[in-house]
């Protein structure tokens, strides 16, 4: 979170994420070798993962566009919705069950959220609103990961997310391209 806010100072936010996707293929590389190359990272689910995936990058660009606009601590609040989006979802896609101990802490978890980012009546401003609609993407996100891991590795999902969101970055990051100084290369 900090390397990313330092990063965000100087870069802008697709430039900063397909760093962080091209960095991520380049480090799953000696593991995709050691698992017998690229064929073994062949899947069923090419649909899936893309959708996944985009799924996904919207949630971090979101993430990270509210980064620039909250202060942290919102952000974080509001960051730990994703597990009680993650619930909500698992039980309407995944037929898992909601017992009455998950809904309290469902409804319990949204009420602290509000409580930390909206103490008084003011209305929602953007950058929560990016943040909220981060959190409940990562949610989704989530929920097509154990989807995925019925059939496919963790290192194929990891795989096709560096994949997916690279090409996805690609030309927003170009488009927006400023080389990082030496500060921003640290973070």
């Amino acid at each position: 979170t900090v390397a990313g806010r330092e990063a965000l100072r100087e870069l802008n936010v697709f430039q900063v994420m397909e760093f962080r996707s091209a960095v991520g293929f380049l480090l799953l590389l000696p593991l995709v070798c050691r698992a017998g190359g690229l064929t073994s990272l062949r899947t069923r689910h090419p649909f899936q993962h893309i959708v996944r995936n985009v799924v996904h990058y919207g949630a971090q660009l979101g993430w990270f566009f509210a980064l620039t606009l909250i202060p942290l601590a919102e952000l974080v609040a509001i960051e730990f919705t994703t597990p009680i989006w993650t619930a909500i979802l698992a039980t309407a896609f995944l037929t898992e069950r909601m017992n009455g101990g998950k809904i309290f802490a469902v409804v319990l978890g949204l009420i602290g959220v509000i409580v930390i980012v909206r103490p008084g009546l003011g209305a929602v401003n953007v950058g929560q609103a990016i943040a909220l609609l981060a959190a409940i993407a990562f949610g989704v996100s989530i929920v097509l990961v154990k989807s995925l891991t019925r059939t496919d590795t963790a290192l194929q999902i990891i795989f096709w997310m560096t994949v997916v969101q690279s090409i996805a970055g690609f030309i927003p990051a170009i488009a927006v391209w400023t080389w990082p100084s030496t500060t921003a290369w640290i973070w």
